[in-house]
């Protein structure tokens, strides 16, 4: 999906939206560790990812194609948002 070669590097970037002390949303961006291994937890922190792929690497985001589904949390989940294994989430992917 991000047009890359089989054999290229990528970098996951996971970020999280809290209500309180609730994680209610965990997002997981893969980008291009060629292009964007510099980014660092302190440039995404306090701002949108877009704008910090626009503003310190030229990037200019015009669409993304996501699938959303519901599924059973996995381990990942789990880990992340507080629940248990198997508990129904929407993802989106």
């Amino acid at each position: 999906k991000l047009g890359l070669a089989k054999s290229a590097r990528v970098v996951a970037i996971h970020r999280a939206i809290k209500q309180g002390d609730i994680v209610v949303v965990h997002y997981v961006s893969y980008l291009s560790e060629r292009k964007f291994g510099s980014l660092q937890r302190q440039d995404i922190e306090n701002a949108a990812l877009y704008d910090v792929l626009e503003a310190k690497f030229g990037t200019h985001i015009v669409r993304a194609d996501e699938t959303l589904q519901a599924r059973a949390a996995r381990a990942q989940d789990v880990a992340i948002l507080g629940i248990a294994r198997e508990e129904p989430v929407i993802a989106i992917e």
